[in-house]
């Protein structure tokens, strides 16, 4: 490389700012990628209630220096219990907490879906590499050699070394590049609430986690 150039940097293309899009863009910047990231809503929000990391989850985020962020918005559990969800019998218990930490060397941790993408989004916002639009939906994508080309809703086209679709399940891009069909509703529900805890009565509060088995 002469003295006057500049080293040149892959170009990540990713779609999609939900949990995914972001997380894929932060391991990304950090190997040292350009990326642009492109939503399709006007801001970063997220849909959903809580979600359950395991250690090797726990252990990425603190490798990307996000512990302490972690901890100011997530909870850890003591233990995780298994309900017969008929009958109401427990089925088995296994300890989390400390025995999390011991075995795997980071703690199993709950948080809000909104909490875990606002804090990767904190993240990627502070880093010179990366450029977030909203507002952008993607229509389709090209590739040609050595490259990928994505076609957006109001007339631009980008250009990059590599696209990641993290546009959700109604992606187009997974649509076109394995002509799969919409997808098929299953005919299950599932009904999501949150409680503060201080809110529950004292016997319903707990620092454990319940999942329940059923039909």
């Amino acid at each position: 490389m002469g003295q006057n150039q500049t080293p040149m940097h892959t170009e990540v293309l990713i779609a999609g700012g939900g949990i995914g899009g972001l997380a894929a863009g932060l391991a990304c910047s950090r190997a040292g990628c350009h990326v642009r990231l492109y939503e399709r809503a006007e801001a970063f929000t997220e849909v959903g209630a809580g979600i359950q990391m395991g250690p090797n989850v726990v252990r990425v985020l603190q490798g990307w220096e996000l512990d302490a962020a972690l901890r100011r918005v997530a909870a850890y559990p003591e233990r995780l219990q298994v309900r017969h969800a008929i009958s109401g019998v427990a089925l088995g218990v296994l300890s989390l907490g400390p025995s999390m930490v011991q075995r795997y060397g980071a703690p199993y941790a709950t948080v809000h879906r909104a909490d875990l993408q606002q804090l990767l989004l904190q993240a990627l916002q502070q880093r010179d590499d990366v450029w977030l639009h909203t507002g952008k939906t993607v229509n389709r994508y090209v590739e040609t050699h050595g490259a990928v080309g994505l076609s957006l809703s109001d007339g631009l086209d980008v250009e990059g070394d590599a696209l990641i679709a993290a546009d959700g399940l109604w992606s187009r891009i997974r649509l076109q590049l394995l002509a799969d069909g919409p997808p098929r509703v299953a005919g299950h529900l599932a009904y999501r609430a949150l409680v503060p805890q201080a809110d529950l009565p004292a016997a319903l509060r707990s620092q454990q986690v319940t999942a329940w088995l059923g039909p």
